[in-house]
Order: C-alpha cells, then sequence, then structure tokens
C-alpha cells in the first residue's frame, strides 16, 4: 500500500517536472524569437543609411542625400518614428537647397498628417509650410503675396530672406523698403553679388553714381555669370551719366567682348562712339 501510494506520488512529481520543463523550454523558445525578431525589427541598419545620408547632406549632395533619406525612412523598425521626423526635416530641406520648394512644402505636410506631435515642433512646421509655400510663389512671379511669409520669417530669425524682401519690393518700386532690407541682410552678413547689385540700382536711381560705382566694383570682384554682366552693364551707365564717356566707351568694348551676345553692348558703343569720336565735318556751311 505504501508503495503504491509512493509510486503515485513519484509518478506525479515526475508529470509535473515534466509539465514544468516543457512550459520553460516553450517560454524559453518563445523569449528567443521574440529577441530574434525584436532585433530585427530595431537592428536594421536605418540608422547607418541615415547617417550616410547626412554626410552626403552635409556635402552639398542633396540628390544623394534624398535618395538614402528615402531608402532609410523606407525600412521598418520599431520606435524609430524619432529618427523619421528627423530625416523628413533633412530631406525637405535638401529640397528647398534644389529650389525644389513644393516638394518640400509636401514632407512638411506630411509630417504633420503621419507623426505624432511629440516628434516635432507644430508651430514651427507650420511657419515652414507657409515659408516654402511662398517660396513657390516667389518662385513662379509672385512678388506680392509673398511678403508676410517672408517678414514673419525675418521677425523668427532667418534673415536670409531679407533679400527676398527686398526683391520684392524692388518689383513693386518701393525702392526705400528694397533698401532698408538690404541694409538689414548687410549687417549680418557679407556682401554678395546680387546685394551689390540691389545697392548700385537703388543708388543710380537717385543720381549717386559715384557710390553705385562704388558697389559695383566690390560685385564685380567677387560675381560672375549674370549677375556680374548686370553690374559691367550698370558701370557703364554711370560712367556715361557722369559724362566720361572715355571710361564708359571703353568699358563698353570690353563689355562687347566679353558679352558678344548681347546687342545692348553694340548699342552702346554705337551711342557713346558718337560722344567720344566726335564727327567735325560740317553739314552745311552756310558762311562759305
Amino acid at each position: 500500500m505504501k508503495d503504491d501510494i509512493r509510486r503515485k506520488r513519484s509518478k506525479k512529481h515526475y508529470n509535473y517536472r515534466k509539465e514544468v520543463l516543457i512550459f520553460n523550454l516553450v517560454g524559453f523558445s518563445f523569449v528567443i524569437m521574440f529577441a530574434v525578431f525584436g532585433a530585427l525589427n530595431i537592428f536594421t541598419g536605418k540608422k547607418a543609411l541615415r547617417n550616410e545620408a547626412v554626410e552626403q547632406y552635409k556635402a552639398g549632395n542633396y540628390e544623394e542625400a534624398i535618395d538614402l533619406f528615402d531608402k532609410a525612412i523606407d525600412k521598418k523598425q520599431w520606435f524609430s518614428d524619432s529618427m523619421n521626423v528627423d530625416m523628413e526635416m533633412y530631406k525637405a530641406n535638401s529640397y528647398i537647397m534644389l529650389n525644389n520648394y513644393s516638394s518640400a512644402m509636401n514632407i512638411y505636410v506630411q509630417i504633420e498628417e503621419e507623426y505624432s506631435e511629440s516628434y516635432y515642433d507644430k508651430e514651427e512646421v507650420d511657419f515652414l509650410i507657409r515659408l516654402t509655400n511662398a517660396l513657390d510663389k516667389y518662385d513662379k512671379g509672385d512678388y506680392v503675396s509673398v511678403i508676410a511669409a517672408f517678414s514673419d520669417g525675418v521677425d523668427k530669425g532667418y534673415t536670409q530672406l531679407c533679400l527676398y524682401l527686398a526683391d520684392c519690393y524692388d518689383h513693386q518700386a518701393d525702392f526705400e523698403s528694397m533698401k532698408k532690407y538690404c541694409d538689414l541682410y548687410a549687417s549680418r552678413y557679407e556682401l554678395n553679388p546680387y546685394l551689390c547689385y540691389k545697392y548700385a540700382s537703388y543708388y543710380i536711381l537717385n543720381d549717386n553714381y559715384e557710390q553705385a560705382i562704388n558697389y559695383i566694383n566690390q560685385g564685380i570682384a567677387i560675381s560672375d555669370g549674370d549677375v556680374k554682366q548686370a553690374l559691367c552693364y550698370a558701370e557703364i551707365m554711370c560712367y556715361e551719366k557722369l559724362c566720361n564717356y572715355e571710361k564708359a566707351y571703353s568699358l563698353a568694348q570690353n563689355y562687347k567682348i566679353n558679352y558678344p551676345q548681347d546687342m545692348q553692348g553694340q548699342n552702346i558703343i554705337d551711342y557713346l562712339d558718337t560722344r567720344v569720336n566726335i564727327d567735325t565735318t560740317t553739314v552745311n556751311n552756310y558762311f562759305e
């Protein structure tokens, strides 16, 4: 009788240990599977791609950066919303650097639609939507409706927008406001060719040709392309207005050599030639 009881207890204990062992094995297997699955969804190479994209961005290779950001964002990874928002912001700024403002604006809108506000500053993103929309309109020739957004940007510390505001007021013939924003830009940044051209234009309009020439010379020294051409032509006009026809004629000849496709160069040479090489032949001599 005691042996039967002992055997029953032993069998019951054995079965219990067996159940515990099976339960532990199942639990351990589940933990291993979860760990492997978690590792596959946490260690995806997403961060490495993101870092590579940021390096391309810093190097000014914006198209390459956008492609890498897209690949990194497409990688599914747990707890990566914060990183995704960070990459979306970088990608939007890359589009801005490429003057593709509508694509940048779409990204900011997408951030607000897809991500929690805990991952971004909603007030800042709202402003960036307005700003990129304004930049897109400006790029298409709208110099009026964009002023409010640009002014808000300057107030927020985006002082690079001063040049955009200066150009908007220039198109509206509000030259005092144009100069105001040129001055504000110049107080924070070094002179650039475009700013020199704006200043030269302002002083030419105010018949201060000496001051205009001062800015023209500074601009020519640091510029090339279309801005340099415009500055060179403005310099000819200044010397012509100062009645220094010899200097203007010399500059016009150089202008014609450097920009042979611009017919204005030949036209101004023809005009200045009549001031420099005066024809003394008498047309009608009434006294002989």
